[in-house]
Order: C-alpha cells, then sequence, then structure tokens
C-alpha cells in the first residue's frame, strides 16, 4: 500500500480566504495535525491519504462567478467528513445541488440562534456572537440537510447532514 496513514490528520481545502491558514493554525493549536491542500488537487489527494476529515474555506469568489475556485464533486463520494465555512459551505451546497444567490451581505459580528446541539455545535450557548464576511447565501439547501442554527438575516447559517457527516456555517468559527 503506497498511501500515507492521515487518518489523524485534517486538510483545509484552500479556496482563496484570508483565514485558511488561520483556520489550519487554529487546528494545530488544539493538537490537530493539519495541511492546506489545493481544491484543484483535494480529490485526488484524499484518495492518496484518506485523512480524517476536510474542511473547506471561505474564499472571495461567487459559485457562480467564471473562473471561481470549485472541487471535483466525486470528493463527496469518499465518505470523508466534510466542513464548509462560508464559501467552502456554499460551494458545497451548489454541487449537492442546492442554490445560492447574491444577497444577504453580512460583515462583522451578528448573532447566531442555535436550534439543534447534537454533534456541530454541541456544548455552545443558545445564542452566540460570530463573525460574518459574506455576499452570496445559500437559499435552498441540498438534499438531506436540515437547518440548526441561523442569524437575522441567514436562514441556513449552520446545517447538517448527519448520514454523510457533511456540515456548513455561514460565519467564520476561526476568526
Amino acid at each position: 500500500m503506497d498511501s500515507k496513514d492521515s487518518s489523524g490528520k485534517i486538510f483545509v481545502v484552500d479556496f482563496g480566504g484570508q483565514t485558511a491558514h488561520l483556520i489550519t493554525r487554529r487546528l494545530k493549536e488544539l493538537g490537530i495535525e493539519s495541511e492546506l491542500i489545493d481544491p484543484d488537487d483535494a480529490y485526488k489527494v484524499c484518495i492518496k491519504d484518506r485523512p480524517q476529515g476536510l474542511i473547506f474555506s471561505g474564499g472571495p469568489a461567487s459559485v457562480y462567478e467564471k473562473g471561481a475556485p470549485s472541487i471535483s464533486p466525486k470528493i463527496f463520494d469518499l465518505g470523508i467528513p466534510v466542513l464548509g465555512i462560508c464559501y467552502g459551505w456554499q460551494i458545497m451546497a451548489h454541487l449537492l445541488g442546492g442554490k445560492v444567490e447574491s444577497g444577504n451581505k453580512e460583515y462583522g459580528p451578528t448573532n447566531l440562534e442555535i436550534t439543534d446541539f447534537k454533534n456541530l455545535f454541541y456544548g455552545l450557548p443558545a445564542k452566540t456572537k460570530v463573525i460574518e464576511s459574506h455576499g452570496d447565501t445559500v437559499k435552498k439547501m441540498p438534499k438531506g440537510f436540515v437547518s440548526v442554527a441561523e442569524t437575522e438575516s441567514v436562514k441556513f447559517a449552520g446545517v447538517k447532514n448527519d448520514l454523510n457527516h457533511f456540515y456548513g456555517v455561514q460565519f467564520h468559527p476561526e476568526a
């Protein structure tokens, strides 16, 4: 077998956001081995190295923009848990059949109201402040996802698909 044992490693897929390196640093501060990878190489790298999980970073693009960074949809068939942050959640929703639209621009702190604490928000208070920085938002979730948190203007600010271990947030927990 020529693949490395990356069973404890989390790969952070860098979609060009300013905080992709911060996500990796935060993971390392928690004692979690992590590595930044390019979205164009992610599928190949995941097949070879089989990480414990993936985090899709934020990014400045719109999923519908010509030349916007994307990832092979086959990545979702590998059985690897995925957390999408901001653009990462939007690209996940888009590739899995959801709908992303421009609007509901939010920049800076906002209030998040959590309605489900199993898995994604375990141990957090029902209301908390988060940092958002986005111009697009998911307007229709992909099949199998449920909303577990929202802000005043974003209905799907925290979502999960427990069956496939896919999660998304429209804010920046790393900030």
